[in-house]
């Protein structure tokens, strides 16, 4: 069977927020993890923590670091972080279905730049068909979870019986309480 085009997809196929939110949060903790044993090696030995908290080039170390972290795991794994790999979403390009080195070096980089001193911009996914948020729709990409993927293409081939399409002469199930 000839697979659908992305437009014709299911809105679960589509990482939403939460599950967004929370390859977010594993990825920050990495991040902070990865900052601060990079900082302490490097920036705290010639000031302290509290001295440099302030200065702008301290932000500056801290978010070419986040962009780093970004930027190389989604090109090293190909359209995934360690919070996407973990809860199985992917980043892929919206018209070809694929996770390409540019589009996701404008994403990673652009995108996080901008969605790092504007976060609110991110809540745009939670209105959008496709749940992209500004950067997604402005790099024709978009987040898929990998099993809704597998679990749609099961039911497309007809693998999975969906439950309109389940046997009507299935017994009732009551209530013992």
């Amino acid at each position: 069977m000839e697979q659908l085009p992305l437009k014709k997809w299911p809105k679960q196929v589509f990482g939403g927020f939460w599950i967004r939110f929370g390859a977010f949060l594993i990825d920050s903790l990495l991040v902070g993890a990865i900052t601060k044993i990079l900082l302490n090696l490097t920036v705290h030995h010639f000031v302290a923590p509290a001295d440099a908290t302030g200065h702008w080039w301290y932000t500056l170390i801290k978010l070419l670091i986040l962009l780093a972290y970004f930027t190389g795991t989604m090109v090293y794994f190909k359209g995934q972080t360690v919070g996407k790999y973990l809860l199985n979403l992917k980043v892929i390009n919206f018209k070809t279905g694929e996770a390409d080195l540019k589009t996701l070096l404008v994403r990673e980089l652009a995108g996080r730049t901008i969605l790092h001193f504007l976060p609110i911009v991110a809540v745009t996914l939670v209105f959008t068909r496709h749940r992209q948020h500004l950067m997604d729709m402005l790099c024709d990409t978009v987040v898929i979870n990998l099993k809704q993927v597998d679990y749609f293409n099961q039911a497309a081939q007809g693998h999975i019986v969906l439950p309109e399409t389940a046997p009507t002469d299935a017994p009732e199930v009551t209530n013992p309480i």
